[in-house]
């Protein structure tokens, strides 16, 4: 009777002690469960913060500030022509003037809707933008005559074009040419007016 009652007891600890291990082991898994499922609402919650920044911060960046730009002018466009004998001299001229001090990126003469590139007349380390810059385009009689053959006559259409990288500048057309008095040493109380010629600018897009 005695070994029956050992027997039962000790049955007795044995299960009591596997039940508990068996709810430790349970209330383990729970808790890893737990943990991870913690991790990835920090995880997704970080992101979250993340992305409410980087929304937040698009909104508070302010726009691009546009650059404020004058426009070039181009002014005093003429056609000079001079002669020797029968034989004739042209030079297309004009000042190129940026009050924003900005040089061209080029300066253009269209004749009959032909373009050519013109030059500086002054050295570049004295010309200054803002003051004026001189371009000019000399061309012989055989020249301007496979272009526009009808110059001889005295009929020909011209106009000029430059860009100070913000957008093209054109002059209004031109029809006329003038005697270059000063180039054939002929002196006159009229001949700085010659010069002159009309020098209206239109911006154009």
């Amino acid at each position: 009777m005695k070994k029956i009652l050992s027997l039962f007891v000790i049955s007795f600890f044995v299960l009591g002690f596997l039940g508990c291990a068996q709810e430790q082991e349970i209330t383990s898994d729970i808790s890893a469960d737990s943990v991870g499922e913690e991790i990835i609402e920090d995880e997704v919650s970080e992101e979250q913060v993340f992305e409410d920044e980087a929304e937040t911060s698009k909104t508070v960046m302010p726009p691009a500030l546009v650059e404020d730009n004058n426009p070039p002018e181009l002014k005093d466009g003429i056609l000079l022509f001079t002669f020797k004998n029968r034989d004739f001299s042209y030079n297309f001229q004009v000042k190129y003037i940026d009050a924003d001090g900005d040089l061209p990126r080029y300066v253009f003469v269209y004749i009959n809707g032909s373009r050519r590139e013109m030059y500086r007349a002054d050295d570049e380390k004295l010309s200054d933008p803002k003051e004026g810059i001189l371009y000019i385009l000399p061309m012989s009689d055989d020249e301007l005559y496979q272009i526009a053959p009808k110059a001889k006559e005295g009929v020909i259409e011209y106009w000029f074009r430059t860009n100070d990288g913000h957008g093209p500048v054109d002059t209004e057309i031109y029809n006329s040419m003038v005697l270059d008095l000063e180039s054939m040493g002929i002196e006159t109380e009229s001949s700085g007016g010659s010069r002159s010629g009309s020098s209206g600018c239109r911006v154009c897009g």
